[in-house]
């Protein structure tokens, strides 16, 4: 079967890294940066965004996945990028896991 949505592009054509940003290669809530690993369940849907050091959480509302992340792990906002090996920050994270 083909996929009926599409998270961090325009569309299916494009590969624009951090698309969404106000300027190229800025990070955003709809982009990605080497996306690398995703777990999800019915409230929501976790992407490892490996070269942005973060994990997006995007909700799911009546088995929809909102294009636009909510919440951010490893940054303190949804622009910032800088590596960490802090309680707070991440560096390349490649895996997620819900339970």
């Amino acid at each position: 079967s083909s996929p009926n949505f599409i998270l961090g592009q325009v569309d299916f054509n494009s590969n624009i890294p951090n698309y969404g940003a106000a300027h190229a290669g800025a990070s955003s809530a709809q982009g990605f940066a080497c996306p690398y690993g995703m777990a999800f369940n019915a409230q929501q849907l976790l992407v490892a965004d490996a070269n942005n050091n973060r994990v997006l959480i995007f909700p799911v509302v009546n088995g929809n996945v909102s294009k636009t992340a909510t919440g951010v792990l490893g940054q303190t906002d949804f622009v910032s990028n800088t590596s960490g090996t802090t309680a707070q920050t991440l560096n390349f994270p490649s895996g997620v896991a819900l339970s």
